[in-house]
């Protein structure tokens, strides 16, 4: 999210992925409190407990107090209704700590669920330029470790919180049972003030890179994983680990700068209590023994003081979970925060659903740009009328895939024009829009769950057989039935058990299942033979639903199969027309099949001297040598992948 503002809370706030801290934004703790008050029982709840814990605990010296005088004075039979009372304060703070240890793990967990559902909602929201500059690791981060340190700090809170009022309590009762020793009790405090203030200002900052490093290195490990078989293509594994190595070096240093500073500050906020305790048993002592104070107040006295080390230990540690809470919070935030791009007008209408007359497409003088580079359409005009058929063909990088996204608004435009059923997209709901587009693109990312389930992705109720026609027009029934388990088969992660045709033919059949009105097929086929392509289209048209159709493709044996065929060059259309009328006329047409044409005097390879399989080099070499098409069409698909690595590279749709 290398475009995100900051808006999410106080203290140095930086843009993720980047290493510059931004100006702060104040409210980080009201917003936090905002979303406690949707758990307002548990919120009360644990907050009240811990307040009733706090003054049974106080109070508890108290009655210790009048026991011990009273077996001082030996009046022992007035101590019975203390000792009763001594007994319902220990059942009272065992009740109290129980209901604030349940409310406040409910409560952070609450806060817990709805963060990580706004932070993720927000994602959803962001447009196609947002979505570009997303970092996995990143986002991954934020969402599961900054908001555990959330979740962490809200449980300690209400504890904290009890603990400080029994602070201020046993104060007050202090220097009501002896002035003399409260002040010398109070006389450490100003160190403890000077601690706390220079430990604020070293951890916050040590916290916030230590946890933007765990980003990173979350952000190599995902990389990594998702291209395995690269890294492996290429033997480069070692080049990967020592990688991870320095990023999880950085990580090692950056915690332990943590860990040194936690080692600094914590020891010494627990120690400087000490000093007092010793300086009021020391002069208490000799009061007691002087007669100044009773023993028993002395007793109470020495509880109290006792009792001070609990809070000022977690102090020192609300120190360090604080920062790394506010740390957190501010990230986690900053996602929730970042606004969408592109939304739904204020006056937006639905697009209508006709199936006998399905939407017709058109782009208007589109100029349109990634970033800050170069314009990718310039003057882009183009119509594709009602259950018309058209293909798009260009050179790496003529905007092919980018018209095609402009459909669903993935991006907006910011000159001219995109309308579908002749309304501005501008003017239709997100939701009518993308629900009437199926859109298929080239890389098929499927999900780790089973075929059915991939499949019914784009509608959630359609029947078994809605799906298995699906299937079948997108000719994927057939190997589909041919899996261990059929349709309740569970592919890989983003579907690599399959072959890469195998998930282009499911992910068509989850676009199919929709039933859109409007069919956008990214080069969705480039890694499907030409025969079986020229079955699905065949269905395609067969089917009881009329679409329009545009087709983003390289090989001919796809351009023969769409109406008309739109050229473009320099991010415009130079050409419109059937594959004949742009072979006879277009010679940027021409140039851009020459590498699907057979060649006259290329000969066939032959097999191998001697080899087991001459007889099949020779079958196979005369059915190219018969078949123009055999040939034009591993030559397309040689255009194809040299098309698909070529280009800007951009991580939207078309990938370049």
């Amino acid at each position: 999210m290398t475009d995100c503002t900051t808006r999410g809370g106080a203290g140095p706030q930086r843009k993720p992925g980047t290493g510059t801290p931004q100006p702060p934004a104040p409210g980080w703790a009201r917003r936090l409190l905002a979303y406690c008050l949707r758990h307002r029982t548990d919120l009360f709840l644990a907050f009240g407990a811990a307040l009733v814990a706090a003054v049974a605990t106080a109070t508890l010296p108290l009655v210790l107090r009048h026991v011990v005088d009273g077996l001082a004075d030996g009046t022992t039979a007035s101590l019975t209704p203390w000792t009763g009372l001594l007994a319902a304060l220990g059942a009272v703070r065992f009740g109290a700590s129980f209901t604030r240890r349940y409310r406040a793990g409910r409560l952070s967990l609450g806060v817990q669920y709805d963060l990580r559902n706004d932070a993720f909602a927000a994602l959803l929201r962001l447009g196609g330029a947002q979505q570009d500059g997303l970092r996995t690791g990143q986002v991954v981060s934020r969402s599961i470790s900054d908001i555990t340190l959330i979740q962490t700090l809200l449980q300690f809170l209400p504890n904290l919180t009890g603990n400080v009022l029994m602070f201020v309590v046993s104060l007050l009762l202090m220097a009501w049972l002896s002035p003399l020793l409260t002040v010398v009790a109070l006389v450490v405090g100003p160190l403890l003030y000077a601690i706390a203030l220079r430990s604020r200002r070293d951890l916050f900052p040590a916290n916030w890179h230590a946890q933007q490093e765990a980003a990173e290195v979350a952000s190599t490990v995902e990389a990594t994983v998702t291209g395995v078989r690269v890294v492996k293509g290429f033997g480069q594994e070692s080049r990967e680990l020592t990688g991870l190595e320095e990023r999880a070096r950085t990580l090692f240093a950056s915690r332990l700068r943590v860990v040194r500073f936690t080692s600094r500050y914590n020891p010494a906020l627990q120690a400087v209590p000490a000093l007092g305790q010793v300086a009021v048993l020391a002069l208490g002592g000799w009061m007691a023994l002087r007669g100044d104070i009773s023993l028993g107040t002395f007793l109470a006295f020495t509880t109290y003081l006792g009792s001070f080390v609990t809070p000022v230990r977690q102090v020192a540690t609300l120190l360090t979970v604080w920062q790394q809470a506010r740390a957190g919070a501010e990230r986690v935030l900053e996602v929730v925060d970042e606004a969408p791009v592109i939304t739904d007008a204020p006056d937006a209408r639905e697009l209508p659903d006709d199936p006998d007359r399905p939407p017709a497409l058109s782009w208007r003088d589109v100029t349109f740009r990634y970033g800050d580079g170069d314009s990718l359409l310039e003057g882009f005009t183009l119509d594709v009328r009602s259950g018309e058929t058209v293909a798009l063909i260009g050179a790496a990088g003529s905007g092919k895939s980018t018209a095609a996204a402009l459909l669903p608004r993935f991006y907006d435009v910011p000159a001219g024009s995109v309308t579908v059923g002749g309304t501005d997209v501008r003017q239709l709901t997100l939701a009518s829009l993308r629900s009437r587009i199926g859109y298929v693109f080239e890389e098929s990312l499927l999900l780790s769950d089973t075929v059915r389930a991939n499949i019914a992705y784009g509608a959630p109720d359609a029947t078994d057989e809605q799906l298995r026609e699906a299937a079948r027009i997108a000719c994927a029934d057939e190997f589909i039935e041919r899996l261990p388990q059929g349709y309740d088969t569970v592919v890989g992660e983003q579907g690599l058990t399959l072959s890469g045709g195998q998930r282009q033919r499911i992910a068509l059949a989850r676009a199919l299942a929709a039933d859109p009105a409007v069919l956008v097929l990214d080069d969705a086929t480039s890694a499907i033979d030409a025969r079986v392509e020229a079955t699905i289209h065949a269905r395609l048209h067969e089917a009881t639903r009329r679409r329009t159709t545009l087709i983003v493709a390289h090989r001919r044996s796809t351009l023969e199969l769409a109406d008309r065929i739109a050229v473009l060059d320099g991010g415009r259309v130079t050409d419109t027309g059937t594959l004949d009328e742009l072979r006879s006329r277009s010679a940027l047409f021409r140039t851009l099949l020459s590498t699907a044409e057979p060649t006259a005097a290329q000969p066939v390879a032959g097999p191998p001297a001697g080899g087991v399989t001459a007889d099949l080099w020779q079958r196979e070499g005369a059915e190219a040598a018969d078949t123009e098409e055999g040939t034009a069409v591993r030559a397309a698909q040689a255009l194809a992948e040299a098309a698909a690595t070529a280009g800007p590279g951009r991580g939207g749709p078309g990938g370049g």
